[in-house]
C-alpha cells in the first residue's frame, strides 16, 4: 500500500511538471465577458456579494439587480465547479485539474497560489488548515498555506463525494456504505442505503441518497451515530446550510427546503420553495437563501416569508454570437439583447426577444431575434446599432448579406429566403429566391455569390444577380456548422470531420485543397498568419500555411460550447454560450 501510494505521488509530481512545461502551448485568456453559468455564491459581507462562475469570480455591490454582469473580476481557468470561503481567503477547484487560492480584501480579489494536477477534479472540502480534493478514486490533501505537504489517499473504488472533518475523510461511492480515512487507515461504515453525496454542517454528517430518505449523523465521536432520516424518495439534496436550530438544503431540479432540528431526532420541515431549476450550492445570508442554478443563473428566496418567492437576477444571459464591425464588436446575448463592446464601456441594447445571431450586410447589421424577427440596423458614429426595420419572421437562426443582397433562414418554414434591397430600405426589399433547407447555421457573402452552412446537408453556393442561381452543394459527410469566405477560398468548420479549405474560384465546382481533423469544430476565422477554430470544448489556434495543411500552435479547453469565433489584430473572441472569451495572441 505504501509503495503504490508513493508511486502514485511520484506520477502526480511528474504530471504536474509536464503540465507546467506545456503551459507555453496554451492560449492566454485576457478576460471573460458576460459570464452566466453560476456555480456558487459567497455572502462575504453586507457591503458586497461574491459570484462564482465557470470562468472566474465577480464581486458585486448588489447582487439583487437586473443589470447584466459585464465581466469577471478575476479569470480562473479549468471550469470552476466549487469554491469554499475560509476567513479572507477563497479556495476554488477547476474540473480540468486546477486548484486556486485567492485573498479578498475590501472588495478586491488577488490570486495567491495555483496548483495544477493532471487529474479531473470533482469535489473539495476544507476543515481547519487543510483541504481535500477528490479525483476518481484519489483524494489529494494539502495545507492551505501554499498547498504545502501534498499527500494522496488511494481508495479502492471510484468515489462520488468527500467531506473533511478534523483528521478524517468521509468518502461516498454510490453504495450502501461510506469510507472513513484516518492517516494511512481506511475503514468502512455501513449506512444501509446507497449514498451518492456527503455534506457536513456543524457536527452533523448528511448522507444523501436519491432513491431513499437521506440520513443525519452525529460525528462528534469516533464513529458516526445515526440521529434521524429525512427527505422523500427522489429528493436529492445538493448542499446544506446550518443556521442555529434550522437546517436548510438545496434540492436538485426543485429549489429550497429546510427543517427545524431543535428537537432531534424529530426533523420538522418548515419551508419548501420550488424553482424547478438545476440547484448546485446553497448559501444563507441574513434572511435570504442563495442557490446557484448553473446555466439558469442564481435563485434568491426569503426564508422568513410564509410563501417564499423566487427571484432570479441576470439569469437570461447566453453569449450566442460575436460579430466584428469597423466601429465596435457586437455580441448577441440571448434574452439580454445585444452588447456593444467599445473602449471598455459595454453598452447593452434590449431586443425584447432572444438575440441568437448577429451578422453584417455591407454597412448594415442583421440580428436574428427569436420572438421578434430579423432586425435590420445601422450603427451610429459611436458604434451603437439603430433599428431601421423589423422583418417579421418566426424563428430566424441565421442571416447575412452584402451591399445589395441579404438572406435569412426561418426554421418555422424551413426555407432560405434571398432578398434584393436598395440602400437602407430592408422592409421594401424584393424576394428573389427561396430554397428549402432544414437547417442553415451560417452564411457568408461575396459580391457575386453566397455560401451557406447547411449542417448535415454540407454547404451550398448560390449566384447573386437578377435572380438567385443554385451553383453547387457539397455533402461533407458530417455537419457543417461554420464557414468563412475569403476571395476564392472557402473555409469550412465541420463538427464531425474537422476543418477544411476549398477552392471556390469556380463556384459551380468547388474542390477541396486540404482538410484537418478537428472533432467538434463549430466555427472558423482566418487571417494571413492564423486560423482560429472554435470547438465543442474550446478553441484551436493554427498557423496559416496557405495551400498546405495548417499546424496547431495553441489550444484552450473550456466547459461551454464554442459556438462562434472572431479575430482582429492580436485578439480572438469566442462565444461559448456561458461567456465571451477574449484571447491575447500577441505572443
Amino acid at each position: 500500500m505504501n509503495w503504490s501510494r508513493n508511486l502514485c505521488k511520484l506520477l502526480i509530481y511528474i504530471s504536474f511538471a509536464l503540465v507546467m512545461c506545456l503551459q507555453g502551448e496554451s492560449l492566454v485568456v485576457k478576460e471573460s465577458l458576460f459570464p452566466s453559468y453560476v456555480t456558487d455564491y459567497i455572502g462575504n459581507s453586507d457591503s458586497f456579494d461574491v459570484l462564482v462562475y465557470r470562468t472566474g469570480i465577480t464581486i458585486r455591490s448588489n447582487v439583487i439587480s437586473d443589470k447584466v454582469i459585464q465581466k469577471t473580476n478575476i479569470y480562473l481557468d479549468g471550469d470552476i465547479i466549487e469554491t469554499i470561503e475560509k476567513g479572507s481567503s477563497i479556495f476554488a477547484i477547476g474540473r480540468m485539474g486546477y486548484i486556486y487560492a485567492l485573498s479578498m480584501d475590501k472588495g478586491q480579489l488577488t490570486l495567491i497560489d495555483t496548483l495544477s494536477l493532471d487529474s479531473e477534479l470533482l469535489d473539495m472540502d476544507i476543515d481547519d488548515d487543510r483541504m481535500a480534493v477528490m479525483s476518481d478514486s484519489l483524494v489529494f490533501t494539502a495545507g492551505l498555506e501554499g498547498f504545502a505537504d501534498l499527500d494522496t489517499v488511494i481508495f479502492p473504488v471510484k468515489l462520488s463525494s468527500i467531506v473533511l472533518s478534523g483528521n478524517r475523510i468521509f468518502a461516498a461511492h454510490g453504495m450502501d456504505s461510506i469510507y472513513i480515512s484516518v492517516g494511512d487507515s481506511i475503514s468502512t461504515f455501513f449506512v444501509g442505503n446507497p449514498v451518492e453525496r456527503l455534506e457536513v454542517a456543524g457536527d452533523y454528517l448528511m448522507a444523501v441518497s436519491l432513491e431513499h430518505p437521506s440520513r443525519l449523523y452525529d460525528i462528534t465521536g469516533e464513529r458516526p451515530v445515526l440521529i434521524s432520516s429525512f427527505g422523500d424518495e427522489g429528493e436529492f439534496f445538493t448542499d446544506f446550510e446550518l443556521d442555529g436550530e434550522y437546517l436548510y438544503a438545496s434540492v436538485m431540479n426543485r429549489g429550497l427546503t429546510g427543517w427545524f432540528i431543535g428537537e432531534l431526532p424529530k426533523m420538522e420541515r418548515i419551508i419548501s420553495a420550488e424553482s424547478w431549476k438545476i440547484s448546485r450550492t446553497l448559501t444563507i445570508k441574513d434572511s435570504l437563501a442563495y442557490i446557484s442554478n448553473g446555466p439558469s443563473g442564481l435563485s434568491i428566496f426569503n426564508i422568513y416569508e410564509e410563501n417564499p418567492v423566487e427571484y432570479r437576477p441576470f439569469a437570461d444571459v447566453l453569449t450566442m454570437d460575436i460579430e466584428l464591425t469597423e466601429q465596435a464588436p457586437l455580441v448577441a446575448l440571448g434574452k439580454a439583447g445585444i452588447a456593444v463592446l467599445k473602449d471598455g464601456e459595454n453598452t447593452l441594447i434590449p431586443t425584447e426577444g432572444f438575440a441568437r445571431d448577429i451578422s453584417t450586410a455591407g454597412r448594415h447589421i442583421l440580428a436574428c431575434v427569436e420572438g421578434v424577427g430579423l432586425l435590420a440596423m445601422k450603427q451610429d458614429t459611436s458604434g451603437i446599432p439603430k433599428l431601421l426595420h423589423t422583418i417579421p419572421t418566426e424563428r430566424t437562426f441565421a442571416a447575412g448579406g452584402n451591399d445589395r443582397f441579404f438572406a435569412y433562414h426561418d426554421m418555422a418554414d424551413g426555407k432560405l429566403h434571398f432578398m434584393r434591397r436598395m440602400g437602407d430600405d430592408f422592409l421594401g426589399a424584393k424576394e428573389i429566391g427561396v430554397f428549402e433547407h432544414r437547417f442553415v447555421r451560417e452564411m457568408a457573402f461575396d459580391r457575386d455569390f453566397c455560401a451557406a452552412a447547411l449542417d448535415m446537408g454540407g454547404f451550398a453556393l448560390y449566384g447573386l444577380g437578377e435572380g438567385i442561381s443554385p451553383l453547387s452543394q457539397i455533402n461533407t459527410g458530417g455537419n457543417v456548422r461554420g464557414i468563412y469566405l475569403e476571395g476564392d477560398r472557402l473555409y469550412v468548420a465541420d463538427g464531425r470531420t474537422g476543418i477544411s479549405m476549398w477552392d471556390v474560384g469556380d463556384p459551380s465546382s468547388p474542390s477541396e485543397i486540404w482538410s484537418h481533423a478537428l472533432p467538434g469544430a463549430s466555427d472558423i476565422v482566418v487571417n494571413p498568419q492564423y486560423i482560429a477554430a472554435s470547438r465543442d470544448d474550446g478553441l484551436t489556434l493554427m498557423k496559416n500555411n496557405g495551400q498546405k495543411k495548417p499546424e496547431i500552435l495553441a489550444e484552450h479547453h473550456n466547459a461551454g460550447l464554442g459556438t462562434r469565433v472572431a479575430m482582429t489584430g492580436n485578439r480572438i473572441y469566442m462565444a461559448d454560450q456561458y461567456s465571451l472569451f477574449v484571447f491575447d495572441i500577441s505572443e
